[in-house]
């Protein structure tokens, strides 16, 4: 094969810069062409030279741990998928993975996999002022192509970081000569196909996933692989708060939130169960960052209780992000999203503390300071004489005073926040969500009250919540929901997942118990819908009160706490809640 087209795989000039190897690797000079048995060299220059990425890729096989200037080693993995294939993974210095996979016909694929599992293309190969590092690559080709003879030198511990012997020099330049000699000059040995672009294809997912990579572990401990034996580590689909941080963890290393900040940012137990939706809205908000396009406005809308706002707040955990939030009202107006106006609470200043008209004249910058409570240096007497008319005014005044802030809204937008609408469709008028379309895109400019101007972050990120099912509830117009990256309708929760959220929210954990709680909450919660009995509410939480009673007061009084905490809260007249305890004991004796 021309070298032309292989030699893009070592034209980095970084790649022959051993600054970044650990002694005694990072010193070790050209080496005289070696004369006979497995170390004939195949250079015919007369001399062996040490490549930065080949020499990483025997060091991780080896097992060599350490971080030298940002490259990590020991976080590897190589597996022997059949004769032909072998792949490898290496865990990067950020939590971000590469994945590639070499085949003898001469496919390379490669691919770098973000923190939240996202699969991204490698770097493109070729430019020699580029620093690419390849080292991944190399290690595929070491597992497929290096000789059983030096194979069991290297498991013998050959690369003692203390020393090396002669030997083991020798084998360690043989190998680094033989990998560079072969891909670029003897493609009957060892075929590299790579694009003349320096574009290299991409390990997919599917196929990640779909164990096609599986095979014997030559080396490390598979992360994104797996063993012959082993089963494919796919991201569990109820994981733990501490699972979902760790996730996240590359992602939220980049904040730098005050103290004051940090205190809008929920907190969960470890152990806390998070929400499948608030799993697929914080990965695809975070997989999208660098996007055209990314996704920043959704919504979800669902029962009451289903735990929307809950599952906002551990979105807000998992990604380390302060959370405000907006609860919207009939009469709600597009400018109460931008602006509010709050009791002035500030002190009126005594007639007897305000500067007398001489400290004015001579004295404009400490009598304004006195007025007004802002050092300005450029303070003038007209300035203080306006200013003194004001604090007259507002000391003979007495209607109470208002001083105009910034909305949760434009707080959370401005600042990088994420923001939670509730109930949106309880807004008489549909064109109030409207006016803030323009608002919806990264770095959009927003026009306050007071004639300034705010932008909005790019990371801000805008959640809409809302009931269904309720009279009050009014439809949303289409050009809002254009605007959500996604549309999240949940309408009924898996019957696992409410008796975890009861167990973990009550403390109790007597699964017959809440077992027949469940099923008699079940048989009322269907009664109530299917006869149109909506004038109050039969949630979740209702189940939950029902649970906690029950865990004080044990079930002698069963029935009684089912009326408390069930039938009374869905409705109040007396014919229905009759249907209700009717329904309730016809069933009970198959709780």
């Amino acid at each position: 094969m021309p070298a032309s087209t292989t030699n893009k795989l070592f034209r980095s000039n970084a790649a022959w810069q051993l600054d970044r190897l650990p002694e005694p690797f990072s010193g070790m000079k050209n080496k005289n062409t070696f004369l006979s048995g497995i170390f004939q060299s195949l250079n015919t220059k007369g001399y062996s030279r040490l490549n930065r990425d080949i020499t990483r890729a025997i060091l991780n096989i080896r097992g060599y741990t350490g971080e030298i200037r940002g490259y990590l080693y020991g976080e590897y993995a190589l597996v022997r998928v059949s004769a032909t294939v072998c792949a490898a993974e290496r865990k990067l210095a950020d939590g971000t993975h590469e994945v590639c996979v070499y085949n003898a016909n001469g496919e390379l694929r490669v691919s770098k996999i973000s923190a939240t599992g996202r699969y991204e293309p490698f770097d493109t190969l070729g430019a020699s002022n580029v620093d690419v590092d390849v080292s991944t690559i190399c290690l595929a080709l070491l597992g497929h192509m290096y000789p059983a003879e030096v194979q069991d030198m290297l498991n013998k511990g050959m690369y003692d970081i203390a020393g090396l012997t002669d030997s083991e020099r020798d084998t360690l330049y043989w190998l680094n000569d033989a990998i560079y000699q072969l891909v670029n000059y003897d493609p009957n040995q060892l075929i590299v196909n790579i694009a003349t672009d320096g574009n290299l294809p991409m390990v997919t997912k599917a196929k990640v996933e779909s164990g096609a990579y599986n095979g014997t572990v030559l080396a490390g401990t598979p992360d994104i692989l797996a063993g012959s034996n082993g089963k494919i580590k796919r991201k569990s689909k109820n994981p733990t708060m501490k699972e979902a941080k760790n996730e996240f963890a590359a992602f939220a290393a980049g904040h730098n939130w005050t103290d004051e900040e940090r205190k809008l940012i929920p907190v969960f137990d470890d152990s806390f169960p998070v929400p499948p939706e608030a799993l697929r809205i914080a990965r695809r908000y975070v997989n999208s960052k660098n996007d055209t396009r990314p996704m920043v406005n959704f919504m979800w809308r669902g029962i009451t209780a289903y735990g929307k706002s809950t599952g906002v707040e551990t979105i807000a955990a998992m990604l380390d992000m302060p959370l405000v939030r907006m609860t919207c009202h009939s009469n709600m107006e597009t400018q109460n999203f931008l602006s509010d106006f709050v009791p002035d609470t500030s002190e009126n200043v005594s007639m007897s503390d305000l500067p007398d008209f001489e400290t004015i004249q001579y004295d404009p910058v400490g009598a304004y300071l006195t007025l007004t409570g802002i050092e300005d240096e450029e303070a003038t007497p007209d300035m203080c004489l306006k200013a003194y008319g004001e604090a007259v005014a507002k000391n003979n005044s007495s209607t109470p005073r208002f001083k105009h802030v910034e909305s949760n809204f434009i707080k959370g937008i401005t600042r990088g926040y994420i923001v939670e609408i509730q109930e949106c469709s309880r807004i008489k008028d549909t064109g109030v969500l409207v006016g803030l379309n323009e608002y919806d895109r990264p770095n959009a400019v927003i026009p306050l009250i007071d004639g300034s101007y705010a932008q909005r972050n790019p990371s801000s990120m805008v959640i809409y919540t809302d009931n269904v099912g309720y009279e009050s509830c009014r439809p949303i117009d289409p050009s809002v929901l254009r605007r959500m990256s996604f549309i999240i309708d949940s309408y009924e929760l898996p019957k696992k997942r409410v008796l975890d959220r009861i167990k973990y929210n009550t403390g109790y954990n007597d699964d017959d118990v809440i077992d027949k709680c469940y099923k008699a909450w079940k048989v009322l919660s269907d009664y109530a819908r299917e006869h149109d009995i909506t004038e109050g509410t039969i949630s979740v939480n209702e189940l939950e009160m029902l649970v906690q009673t029950i865990k004080y007061e044990g079930m002698d009084e069963f029935r009684d706490n089912v009326r408390d905490c069930i039938v009374a809260k869905a409705t109040s007249d007396i014919d229905e809640q009759t249907e209700l305890m009717t329904a309730f004991d016809i069933h009970n004796a198959t709780f």
